[in-house]
């Protein structure tokens, strides 16, 4: 897991090895940018989150922003 508001390198540069919760397995690879502030991150999700946020479309209800969640299933695959 990590998270940064500078760059995915930034990110991976202090990233943890974290166990996930009960029923959170799939690890995600995330990026948002919301007025000009840009977010990335890894984190844990679930089957269902990582189907919803990866429906085409769904990251544009974020009015004037961007964001794309990758998601796979191995450990540690993110």
């Amino acid at each position: 897991t990590c998270s940064s508001y500078v760059s995915m390198e930034d990110c991976i540069e202090n990233q943890t090895e974290q166990i996930c919760n009960e029923g959170q397995n799939r690890c995600a690879t995330l990026f948002l940018s919301v007025s000009g502030i840009n977010g990335f991150g890894k984190a844990c999700f679930n089957d269902i989150s990582c189907e919803e946020y990866q429906i085409p479309g769904y990251c544009g209800q974020i009015m004037g922003g961007e964001c794309e969640i990758t998601c796979c299933e191995n450990s540690l695959c993110n």
